[in-house]
């Protein structure tokens, strides 16, 4: 095995054996990379078309509807988001 100036190994030994591609092994966890990740990026997409101020006005905006909360301070105020208010949000953009 060579090891770079950190010490981490570079050319692990299972390289040259055939089926043993780790990448292959691991499925996608779909709730953290999947639709967390889909929520955020079309959060980051929607806040590059405007502001991050431009996008909390038109949240607070939108008028009520039976099973969307409300964000009166828009998205952009919450420090940390839970995954109710990460399906809200998602909920939100979905009918934008």
């Amino acid at each position: 095995m060579s090891h770079d100036v950190n010490g981490n190994v570079t050319t692990p030994f299972w390289t040259d054996l055939p089926y043993t591609d780790i990448h292959l092994s691991q499925t996608p966890d779909v709730l953290h990379q999947l639709y967390q990740g889909v929520i955020k990026h079309l959060v980051e997409w929607c806040q590059s078309m405007g502001t991050e101020q431009e996008l909390d006005r038109r949240i607070r905006r939108l008028p009520p509807g039976l099973g969307l909360r409300h964000f009166k301070n828009g998205i952009s105020a919450l420090s940390q988001v839970s995954g109710a208010e990460r399906k809200d949000i998602g909920k939100i953009l979905l009918g934008c």
